[in-house]
């Protein structure tokens, strides 16, 4: 493979793993999605110790998965 090329290769390898990653944290967050439904916002629960809310719980990882979203249009944006 002539040099120029490797680094375009390198990229689709890499957007290939992203949308992986991508498809199986989509599939994580369905199946929580649908063992979450129907119960309280109020409900409580520990992780590590903390006690939660399943209210803060998922704003929370909303907050995540909207600063991931940020990372991934600043990766898209990148020329290479």
């Amino acid at each position: 493979m002539p040099t120029s090329r490797k680094p375009l290769f390198f990229v689709q390898l890499i957007k290939r793993a992203i949308l992986q990653e991508l498809g199986e944290a989509k599939t994580s967050r369905s199946r929580l999605a649908e063992e979450i439904a129907g119960k309280s916002l109020d409900t409580f629960f520990f992780i590590s110790e903390k006690q939660l809310t399943l209210a803060d719980y998922l704003q929370k990882e909303i907050d995540h998965e909207q600063h991931h979203m940020k990372q991934i249009e600043a990766f898209s944006k990148l020329r290479v």
